[in-house]
């Protein structure tokens, strides 16, 4: 009803901003404010104040979600008025104005931008495109923000500014700007980001100062200046699957002030790909796995490595038209009236089912800003694809649902995902949990705000996806005693496998449970004195990125984190506020019942600032531990087993290839997959007339050798050369060759080498070489 033109031709900007001033609520009302495709013209600010000072600084927000991110776009008049000095900048949309108040803004939860483009337009070079805040749940999905110059002139595309954060960026793009994403002020929270790219900036990618960023899959192209510019000695970066390139030659690719995690990078153009305030100039263009050293770890020696889990990628439901999905309002669950909305929600699930009115539509919807009140708990059976909660509120409230699960998921089937659903439980009833899955099914559980008790359990065998999901705790809300006995762990996934993009847990308790299962973490988040992750029973854990922020450690029993009789590596650092504490323990690991720790005052690595009593917070760029072999964790990765007979064999060739699995681990290759085996190959250099066969094969990163043979993570790769290939003939002495190119680090895990034999063949003098790996 607002009546923004969507032509471009007529200013948008008081009827955009109307519509934010009108539904920004309070710190548990969110509400979509939908941008049909179309150019919106802006002239000045628009601003969502994420402060509530009248409610003693409980937090506002709202939702911009535009109809696709190539269809919609905010756009600048270009030389507006304001934004042309770059020594004061300006910034189009502001959803970080509590900063310039003073007030707080860790209570923007829920806060989004998604599926639309941000353009600052031409000849505003003071122009900050997005200064954004979300806080536990919240981020930026699918966005784009531009400079349309000519010279791609502005100061800043997207700005996070003091205390942002915990939130998850995915998809997001800037073209130009003189910083394609800055950092400001504080070390407090956390930024998770999936698939960046950024071009055409003029000084850099990555203004990072105090800030934690957690980032996979970087793409650069075209900077003036490095891709990762870690400025200040608090700043933590954890990123990996980046590929940086067409940058200066005079630059690296990173330049590193702080601390950093960095595996699977690839620069172009750069003079190298990392500069290192402590050691240097990094040699190479690429890195494997580089991080801010010596690695920590209780059992193992040296070298320390992450896991490298297996990473996969979030699913999607099959898309339906929002014409077929079915409400919950058309059964019955009328809002705000306080009656019980239970049976009307689970009629209209019913109506999914076979034979039923519903019958063939799969997805069910929860209208916007909508409270429904439950005395009772829901069931989601096989015929249920998705639910759509548009950020609706579920109160469970009566003593019967203290025995049952909110939602109970059941049945064998397709993927399920539940997604834009925040939950408030009251009273005595905190402990109950939200969500029970039962079934085989893969469950994708997205923007979702469990504000107390128990966020999920799981007895289920489908795989678990985790996006900007909160778990609170109960001490904000109750004067219940903590820690809650129901409410233990908080994330109870049994042998579930589980792949979570920021993940934020508060319970004062054990927060998350992993009993034999894999699970693989990009950026965490946690407050309270419980046992962050607990992995036993052969479970394998990796955390990569994220703050640790134990608010007040009563517990002096509780490590940070425990790993029994399994494997974990944890990337991570810590944050203590002022009168606050740490984890005397940061780390228990035992095996076969004898047990160690990693105290924090024994930790290599700590941030500059102080709490209260001048104690410094803790980082672990690496702490690993691993009860599997190499040969074991690869056979788990690919087959599931980490026993050596059938197909995870190590002689077996399950491909069909014609390379047996101890080749295909030794070479990088995938054992499932025919197309990615690549074999040695063989050339001849000819130096002065003299002829010389060589062969240039992949090897793992990471090992030890002479020229002619090489160890790495249980591999023995040997050169051998005979002249008469006789089986007593073959010989791999050093003298017998030269590494004619060195190892070249490919930024994946592998490097490549050329080894050639050290005397020449002719006619009369023929050689024979052969690659021996055992």
């Amino acid at each position: 009803p607002y009546s923004a033109d969507p032509t471009g031709v007529v200013d948008a900007t008081a009827a955009i901003q109307s519509a934010m001033n009108d539904h920004d609520g309070d710190i548990l009302t969110r509400t979509i404010l939908y941008f049909p495709a179309g150019t919106y013209r802006l002239t000045d600010t628009l601003t969502l104040d994420t402060h509530d000072a009248v409610n003693g600084g409980s937090g506002r927000g709202i939702i911009f979600r535009g109809e696709g991110r190539d269809l919609v776009t905010l756009k600048l008049d270009n030389s507006a008025s304001g934004f042309g000095n770059p020594v004061s900048p300006k910034v189009l949309v502001d959803f970080n104005e509590a900063n310039d108040i003073g007030g707080w803004n860790n209570v923007a939860f829920m806060v989004h931008i998604r599926d639309l483009t941000i353009d600052v337009g031409s000849g505003n070079p003071g122009a900050i495109g997005l200064d954004f805040c979300a806080s536990n749940t919240g981020g930026l999905m699918d966005v784009l923000v531009r400079s349309s110059d000519s010279g791609k002139t502005g100061k800043t595309g997207i700005l996070l500014s003091t205390i942002p954060g915990p939130q998850l960026f995915k998809r997001v793009e800037v073209d130009g700007f003189d910083w394609g994403l800055e950092t400001e002020g504080q070390p407090h929270y956390s930024t998770t980001i999936e698939f960046l790219t950024l071009k055409n900036c003029l000084s850099g990618g990555i203004l990072n100062r105090k800030h934690s960023l957690a980032i996979r899959g970087l793409v650069t192209d075209s900077l003036g200046g490095p891709a990762l510019y870690n400025q200040h000695a608090d700043g933590f970066v954890t990123l990996l699957e980046a590929e940086l390139a067409d940058g200066p030659a005079s630059s690296p690719a990173i330049d590193n002030n702080g601390f950093v995690y960095l595996r699977h990078i690839t620069s172009t153009g750069y003079a190298r790909a990392l500069d290192d305030a402590t050691v240097g100039p990094v040699p190479g263009a690429n890195l494997s796995e580089w991080f801010t050293g010596p690695g920590e770890g209780l059992f193992d020696t040296t070298p320390f490595t992450s896991l490298h889990l297996p990473i996969e990628e979030t699913p999607e439901p099959v898309p339906e038209s929002p014409s077929s999905w079915v409400s919950v309002d058309s059964f019955g669950a009328a809002t705000g009236d306080y009656s019980n909305d239970a049976p009307a929600i689970q009629a209209a699930i019913n109506s999914m089912g076979p034979g039923q009115a519903n019958e063939g539509k799969h997805t069910l919807y929860f209208p916007s800003v909508g409270r429904y009140d439950l005395d009772g708990g829901i069931t989601i059976p096989a015929y249920v694809h998705r639910i759509v909660g548009t950020y609706s509120g579920i109160f469970p409230r009566n003593a019967a649902i203290n025995t049952v699960p909110v939602f109970t998921i059941q049945g064998d089937g397709e993927l399920l995902v539940i997604e834009e659903l925040i939950s408030l439980p009251s009273g005595p009833l905190r402990s109950t949990p939200f969500i029970q899955n039962t079934s085989n099914r893969d469950l994708v559980l997205r923007d979702l705000t469990c504000f107390a008790g128990q966020t999920y359990v799981n007895t289920g065998s489908g795989k678990l996806y985790l996006e900007n999901v909160a778990g609170l705790s109960s001490r904000y809300w109750s004067n219940l005693p903590q820690p809650l006995p129901s409410a233990v762990p908080e994330f109870d996934l049994g042998g579930q496998d589980c792949w979570a993009r920021q993940l934020d847990m508060e319970q004062k308790d054990l927060n998350l449970l992993n009993d034999g299962g894999d699970v693989w973490i990009l950026g965490i988040k946690n407050e309270e004195d419980g046992t962050l992750l607990k992995t036993i029973n052969g479970g394998r854990t990796e955390l990569l990125g994220g703050v640790v922020m134990p608010l007040d450690v009563d517990d002096l029993t509780s490590p940070g984190f425990e790993v029994i009789d399994a494997s974990a590596s944890f990337v991570t650092a810590y944050h203590i506020g002022n009168g606050r504490t740490i984890y005397p323990v940061l780390i228990r690991e035992e095996r076969s019942g004898v047990a160690q720790t990693l105290a924090y005052d024994g930790t290599v690595y700590e941030r500059s600032y102080t709490n209260g009593s001048g104690v410094r917070p803790a980082v672990l760029p690496l702490f690993s531990a691993s009860v599997l072999t190499p040969a074991e964790h690869w056979r788990r990765n690919y087959f599931g087993t980490i026993a050596n007979p059938g197909d995870a064999a190590d002689a077996a060739d399950p491909d069909l290839d014609g390379s047996i699995n101890r080749l295909e681990r030794a070479f990088g290759t995938d054992p499932t997959d025919p197309v990615s085996w690549t074999a040695p190959e063989l050339s001849m250099i000819d130096i002065t007339g003299s002829i010389y066969p060589a062969l240039t094969f992949n090897r793992l990163v990471g090992g030890s050798g002479s020229t002619a043979t090489y160890t790495a993570w249980g591999l023995d790769y040997s050169m051998e050369v005979s002249a008469s290939l006789a089986p007593a003939s073959w010989s791999s002495l050093d003298s017998d060759f030269v590494i004619e190119v060195a190892p070249v680090d490919l930024g994946d895990g592998l490097e490549s080498v050329t080894i050639r034999s050290s005397q020449s063949i002719s006619s009369g003098n023929p050689a024979f070489l052969r690659l021996k790996v055992d």
